[in-house]
């Protein structure tokens, strides 16, 4: 049987782990074998209460200092790649981790899936 690098693998899922500096979206360009598929997109949002509009104990003042997003994805393919990239000026951006969902497809001739 042939390792999973060389499989056929149905895309599912992409998650990242994040550290949320700003109210912006960072994108992700996904390609199967060197073709683009889609384009996803994660709020890089701060969660928290607004200055003046919290209660003390029981509002959250500032935002979490790691999150994970996960998003649906399409297409398979044997190689998988992703180049995540800010739109705006100033919109920084802080990745720890991506993990990547899939199941196997099939490699019998004239498959696709």
């Amino acid at each position: 049987t042939a390792g999973i690098q060389v499989r056929r693998k149905n895309g599912q899922s992409l998650e990242v782990v994040m550290e949320p500096v700003g109210n912006w979206n960072v994108s992700a360009d996904i390609y199967w074998d060197g073709v683009y598929r889609q384009t996803r997109q994660f709020n890089m949002g701060v969660t928290g209460a607004a200055l003046d509009s919290f209660v003390l104990d029981t509002d959250q003042l500032a935002g979490q200092s790691v999150v994970n997003k996960k998003k649906r994805i399409i297409g398979s393919g044997r190689r998988f790649s992703v180049a995540f990239y800010g739109s705006g000026v100033g919109q920084d951006f802080s990745l720890a981790m991506a993990f990547l969902s899939v199941t196997l497809g099939s490699d019998r001739p004239g498959t696709v899936a």
